[in-house]
């Protein structure tokens, strides 16, 4: 059993699971954990745990989240100048887009580091040090420490 369906069990055999959170349970059980029959099989979930789980990319120092991707794309929106803009207006974005992709590659490839927020450099340290002492805690410990790192907006 792998250390993401342990979690999973472990949550759902906790003194804190109440009936209630079924619903929720179910919807995580059949798509991201996978759901374990009757006869002991154990049923895929629609999404594979190496397609969401963001572990190694944590191990390997990559973001894990895709605020790169929103940060990009609001910057995008605002060089348009309006919210729907001439197809003329748009070809010259993408063209001034492209020049400073181009740039920030050059940048990149010659070993400058990207600027990060230091409130998500610090989120990151966090997280990865209580991902380092995983093996030190209960996995409802380490699932409660976590969790005090996660803002939903």
């Amino acid at each position: 059993m792998d250390e993401v369906t342990a979690g999973f069990k472990a949550l759902q055999e906790s003194p804190a699971y109440d009936p209630h959170m079924d619903v929720i349970f179910d919807y995580f059980e059949d798509n991201y954990v996978g759901r374990v029959l009757l006869n002991g099989n154990h049923c895929a979930p629609l999404f594979t745990i190496d397609m969401w789980n963001t572990f190694i990319r944590l191990e390997e120092g990559a973001p894990c989240t895709n605020s790169t991707v929103k940060g990009w794309h609001s910057a995008f929106q605002g060089s348009l100048q309006g919210a729907h803009p001439t197809v003329w207006k748009l070809i010259e974005a993408f063209q001034r887009e492209e020049t400073l992709q181009q740039v920030c590659y050059q940048g990149i490839h010659a070993g400058e580091l990207q600027p990060q927020k230091h409130k998500y450099v610090a989120l990151s340290a966090q997280i990865r040090n209580i991902v380092e002492d995983r093996g030190n805690r209960p996995v409802l410990d380490y699932l409660h420490s976590i969790a005090h790192n996660i803002v939903l907006r």
